[in-house]
């Protein structure tokens, strides 16, 4: 009965997410004109034709001339370009559009991100009870529109401040997260003899871990390539509670030598605490993996699971493959000059900060390496670096889209249905 009960609860989940995306990009209320509440659907021209692109990496994104040429695109000014992401217009680079005419050599690049959780906070009946955005319930894959406007679209700011007297930065700051999502938990129970669960999403509820109730060793990987010389790892875990009791306990790190504290957690049943504390570098094995020990305390039966598990630490300054993204320090030097190896004359640096208004740094050749200097204002900067001959390349089904403006007050109802 309970798997015919959690059957139904997702099947009405997955109906209140399509219904709450339905509203956000179709629907649109008559006195919306007088009304300064945005509804989601204000960039929608009806008018318009859209190409919706799937983007499910992190990362340097290229629409060839040929990809284009594929959507009946190879006459279009390339000046008239727009991409949106979630309602708003995300700033783009066009290569060789000033010409005002789409070339074989032309492109239309742009920075995107596979999906997170933003949108799921819409289910949680309290959208505090969202344990993180980090990672979706739903899909990893988001969606990027491309559309065509003769007013033109926005590009990206382009920058290349000089490294002339700078003294390279010895490491870069680098974020690993391994998520836990092996089980799917209903999370808090309403009633004492029913234990009745909400339509809507609850505190406790998601894709997590296993619940823990005594010592339990987790091990995260690919804490690669680390800098001696760089500022102490620091340690993030996400903890949810498994049961109505206050969950306590410790957060060790495992090493050769045994175990030591690094964080401590306590929260209210079915809640959620982000635990942090400050790791050392040697804490890092040799087969670049961290362990960490988490102990509930059996003492007040407190169980836990475990969303996420988030490493900040020192890397050196070495470009791992085609493209990887990097976090500059903000307690080290103000607009920093990062001297790169294992990058080519088309490594282009963006500043991704904000995704929707990313910069591009070209950066400056410095014997076999190339170096890029960040205007940061003294605050950490989400910086990509990448092969732009080598970009992460659109999925070949693309959707054509014409949006229907639903007016409400031309309809009685609306179905909604995933059938």
């Amino acid at each position: 009965l309970s798997h015919v009960f959690q059957r139904m609860k997702i099947t009405r989940l997955f109906l209140q997410f399509l219904f709450v995306g339905v509203l956000a990009i179709g629907l649109q209320v008559s006195a919306q004109a007088q009304s300064p509440t945005a509804h989601g659907n204000e960039w929608i021209d009806y008018n318009k034709t859209y190409y919706k692109l799937k983007v499910v990496n992190t990362g340097l994104h290229r629409l060839s001339y040929g990809f284009l040429d594929s959507l009946g695109l190879a006459g279009t000014n390339p000046q008239h370009f727009q991409l949106f992401r979630r309602g708003k217009e995300v700033a783009i680079h066009v290569a060789g559009e000033a010409d005002g005419r789409l070339d074989g050599e032309d492109f239309v690049e742009f920075y995107g991100e596979r999906n997170d959780g933003r949108l799921d906070q819409d289910l949680y009946k309290n959208p505090a009870h969202q344990p993180h955005q980090l990672y979706s319930l739903y899909t990893d894959t988001a969606a990027y529109f491309l559309a065509i406007n003769p007013a033109g679209g926005k590009r990206m700011q382009q920058v290349n401040p000089s490294p002339a007297g700078k003294t390279p930065e010895p490491y870069v700051l680098q974020k690993v997260t391994q998520f836990f999502t092996n089980v799917y938990t209903e999370g808090q129970t309403h009633g004492a003899l029913t234990k009745s669960l909400l339509s809507w999403m609850d505190q406790g509820e998601g894709y997590l871990s296993a619940p823990y109730l005594r010592s339990q060793n987790l091990i995260v990987s690919a804490v690669a390539n680390k800098s001696t010389s760089g500022s102490k790892p620091m340690l993030e875990i996400g903890l949810v509670g498994a049961n109505a009791n206050t969950q306590s306990g410790v957060v060790n790190v495992v090493t050769t030598s045994g175990t030591r504290q690094v964080a401590q957690f306590q929260f209210g049943g079915y809640g959620f605490q982000s635990a942090k504390g400050e790791l050392e570098l040697t804490d890092i094995a040799a087969n670049n993996t961290v362990t960490i020990q988490l102990i509930p305390n059996a003492g007040q039966s407190s169980s836990v699971r475990v969303a996420y598990i988030r490493i900040t630490y020192p890397q050196r300054t070495e470009l791992l493959g085609n493209s990887m993204l990097i976090f500059t320090d903000s307690t080290q030097s103000v607009n920093p000059y990062f001297n790169i190896s294992g990058t080519t004359a088309n490594t282009i640096a963006y500043d991704a900060s904000d995704p929707y208004n990313p910069i591009r740094i070209e950066g400056h050749v410095a014997g076999n390496n190339k170096g890029f200097v960040v205007q940061t204002q003294a605050r950490s900067h989400k910086i990509l670096i990448a092969n732009s001959l080598k970009p992460f390349k659109a999925l070949s089904k693309v959707e054509v889209l014409r949006f229907r403006n639903i007016k409400a007050n031309e309809h009685n109802y609306i179905i909604v249905t995933n059938r």
